[in-house]
């Protein structure tokens, strides 16, 4: 299964349950809720997402909530009195006692912070004033792994650098010193052995795909385009990375051997496709296009075969059971698809 969230009656925002086949549609949520950026548990049995309260989806304040996967006992998690939540990809732990949320109460950093799913436990893991972003547990659960921006002896900005850290914040360790590179979304192969995230040469805007061991080591080179990556994230068995390119001003799923051989272009259309995952097994893979004017949910076979739209209808942020696959809500004109978009995919069992 996987969840969407639709533009519903009045503008509202809904998370949608449907089964792969586009068979099963469940509305979840009360009609006065603008949900963006649903997330299923690792196990499955939990669904959470942002509740967007005012303004723009980017900036407005928004509520952080956890539901049964079938709708059931909606808990108020986080609200915006407390901690405002940047629309970018939550993260459940492991063991799904846990989710991971980036705020930006203030202007001068971006926090990286835990609550626990029965809504206790909030904490500021980064309380250092630095920005920090992409968050997501190491599959065994003791480690987190991030990106923060960092500065020269001037207080210049010179890169985003890849980090860890303890689960509880402790022991930061930096891991990359790119100079001259970006890092964006890191993301776990099944076994914890690899990362493999996106970084730009901000001096060519020129992308890469790179996978590094957890300790730093083992920075490999994949790929690279003159244009934007994005949205990657390894098979199930580890042995694929799917990922977006940007092609004539429009995404193209594609997918690669975990080595870096045979990429190959899945959809190859002229529409713009992305926010692409594969499902538990590695059969299949679903995504995002707007092949058929709105943005809507389509899934095909891991090798690009027998593309069906499974949502017919606008829809949008996709996630597919533990994989965690999302784009940027596209609903009565909140936010586009980018190529800025925060994918993750991470957990024991994807």
């Amino acid at each position: 299964m996987f969840i969407e969230a639709r533009s519903g009656i009045g503008g509202d925002v809904d998370v949608v349950l449907i089964n792969p086949d586009g068979t099963g549609k469940t509305s979840l949520l009360p009609s006065e809720f603008n949900a963006v950026n649903p997330r299923v548990s690792p196990a499955g049995n939990k669904i959470a997402f942002l509740d967007w309260i005012e303004g723009d989806v980017e900036h407005s304040f928004k509520d952080l909530y956890v539901m049964n996967s079938d709708g059931s006992d909606l808990l108020l998690l986080t609200n915006r009195n407390t901690v405002n939540i940047q629309n970018r990809a939550l993260n459940f732990s492991p063991d799904g006692s846990k989710i991971l949320f980036i705020s930006d109460s203030s202007s001068e950093r971006n926090d990286i912070y835990s609550v626990n799913t029965d809504g206790s436990g909030l904490t500021n893991l980064t309380p250092d004033p630095k920005f920090n972003f992409d968050p997501v547990f190491s599959p065994d659960g003791s480690k987190i792994f991030f990106t923060q921006a960092v500065y020269d002896l001037l207080g210049e900005f010179s890169a985003t650098e890849l980090f860890s850290m303890n689960a509880d914040g402790s022991n930061v360790t930096r891991l990359t010193f790119a100079q001259g590179y970006d890092i964006f979304e890191p993301k776990f192969n099944s076994d914890g052995s690899k990362l493999v995230y996106r970084s730009n040469n901000f001096n060519n805007d020129t992308s890469y795909l790179e996978t590094i061991s957890p300790d730093g080591s083992n920075r490999t080179q994949l790929y690279s385009h003159s244009s934007s990556i994005y949205g990657q994230s390894f098979s199930p068995d580890g042995s694929k990375i799917v990922f977006t390119k940007d092609v004539s001003d429009a995404g193209e799923v594609y997918v690669i051997a975990a080595d870096g051989s045979n990429p190959v272009n899945l959809t190859n259309d002229p529409a713009s496709d992305g926010a692409a995952g594969f499902n538990f097994d590695g059969s299949k893979i679903v995504f995002g296009s707007d092949r058929q004017t709105e943005y809507q949910i389509f899934s095909m076979n891991a090798d690009g075969t027998n593309v069906t739209n499974i949502s017919g209808q606008p829809d949008d942020d996709p996630d597919y059971g533990p994989s965690f696959v999302f784009i940027d809500s596209d609903q009565d004109g909140i936010g586009e698809e980018c190529d800025n978009c925060r994918a993750v995919a991470n957990g024991p069992s994807r």
